[in-house]
């Protein structure tokens, strides 16, 4: 009787956020401008629909627009803020961008740094791109950093230490035993992995350990 009960329960709370979502759909407004709960937000997905997608402006022009600034796209920030509020919107220029892209290539990346300052960029619109994808995905980045490479890995926002495990290989969530956790700004003050240790920068965690942005992780697991 109590499962009939909680079933029944479960099917009245599917009805009234269906009903909730037609309403908004009805209203003309976009499905993603609705706030569901954890344990709502199963019975929403099981609407394919598309305002439900995140929504991200970019906005490209020329080479001598994105320098000098322009108009057109000025005008397009200003209309999407107006009819998007909290949209994100980059303005980019993907000639640009190859461009740097190719000097870095042929150059280096000294060269393609200098080509960016005298472009007016201080960091390569492309990854402001990313991250904005990445923030309206619900995603953050961690780092695994080696003796002659870093790599940098996508995990859902509020992952744990084992689920981030598991975006390098399944085999390691399974097998997770600890975490140990720098970050990279004491990459960067600091510098490798022993110069860490000895700064006692490194700490162990266990599989309850959430996930933060900007963290640099070993993970210790079973063969």
């Amino acid at each position: 009787m109590r499962q009939e009960k909680y079933e029944e329960r479960l099917d009245a709370e599917r009805d009234w956020r269906l009903v909730k979502s037609l309403q908004t759909i009805g209203q003309r407004q976009p499905f993603r401008t609705l706030e569901f709960n954890i344990d709502e937000a199963p019975i929403v997905a099981e609407l394919p629909l598309i305002t439900a997608k995140p929504l991200l402006f970019a906005c490209n022009v020329g080479t001598e627009a994105f320098v000098d600034g322009s108009l057109l796209a000025d005008q397009f920030i200003a209309y999407a803020k107006e009819k998007y509020p909290g949209t994100p919107t980059v303005v980019l220029s993907s000639l640009l961008e190859d461009e740097i892209v190719q000097i870095k290539q042929s150059d280096g990346q000294a060269a393609a740094e200098e080509y960016m300052e005298l472009s007016g960029l201080e960091e390569s619109v492309l990854d402001q791109l990313l991250e904005e994808c990445s923030n309206i995905l619900g995603l953050q980045k961690f780092y695994t950093a080696g003796e002659t490479h870093v790599s940098s890995w996508f995990i859902k926002r509020g992952a744990t230490a084992p689920q981030a495990a598991g975006a390098i290989h399944t085999a390691f969530e399974k097998a997770f035993i600890c975490a140990e956790v720098s970050k990279v700004e004491d990459w960067l003050n600091i510098g490798d992995e022993e110069a860490l240790r000895r700064k006692n920068k490194w700490q162990r965690y266990g599989k309850e350990y959430i996930m933060q942005e900007n963290d640099v992780v070993i993970f210790k697991h079973n063969k």
